[in-house]
């Protein structure tokens, strides 16, 4: 958490010495994803309301919007609010493509128990990324994919991505993506009986 703590320091002071509007809001809201990160959800939500005049790019205003929901779901215990912002978000992601808005679209699915459409989303994302040869800027999509999975009662299918993601977090000396994969290997045992 320190690291994230840091980014969110470099990013606030980077936001203050911007004098372009836009950029500042994207710094600010690169921050409060950093906070957040580093567990300290009332500065994300402060900063995220900072940021909110000066943000102008629907990826930004994608991005706190998941630190609001993310804020009242897990903070605030207020999962109406949250479920409400996430479908804001779902909404504003659609109209922005591939890569990682595609992604937070999968993680707004798996947080609202869709695991069909998480999946699906998630593997699409695996996919264009193998196709274009670069798999390894998607190896932190693997756990997401794993959950849709393990939600649908994929077992098999979620046994293969554990085994996929942790080869390929290894070889890029990812460790947390590795230890998420290993969790959920456990949570695939235990849903076998093993």
């Amino acid at each position: 958490r320190g690291a994230q703590a840091t980014a969110c320091a470099a990013f606030e002071r980077a936001a203050e010495l911007s004098p372009e509007p836009a950029r500042r809001g994207h710094r600010l809201a690169c921050a409060a994803q950093a906070s957040l990160d580093a567990a300290r959800p009332d500065a994300a939500i402060a900063l995220a309301e900072r940021a909110s005049p000066f943000v102008d790019d629907p990826r930004d205003a994608l991005q706190l919007d998941l630190v609001r929901a993310a804020f009242a779901a897990l903070f605030a215990g207020d999962a109406a609010r949250a479920g409400d912002l996430l479908q804001d978000t779902l909404e504003v992601g659609r109209e922005l493509g591939t890569g990682r808005p595609m992604i937070l679209k999968s993680f707004v699915h798996a947080f609202t128990a869709d695991f069909a459409r998480s999946r699906a989303v998630t593997a699409e994302v695996i996919a264009q990324a193998r196709a274009a040869g670069r798999l390894g800027g998607e190896a932190g999509s693997f756990p997401l994919l794993i959950i849709a999975e393990l939600g649908e009662g994929r077992l098999a299918a979620a046994a293969s991505s554990i085994a996929e993601g942790i080869d390929l977090a290894e070889q890029l000396g990812f460790d947390n993506d590795v230890t998420a994969c290993l969790a959920l290997g456990v949570r695939v045992a235990a849903r076998q009986g093993r």
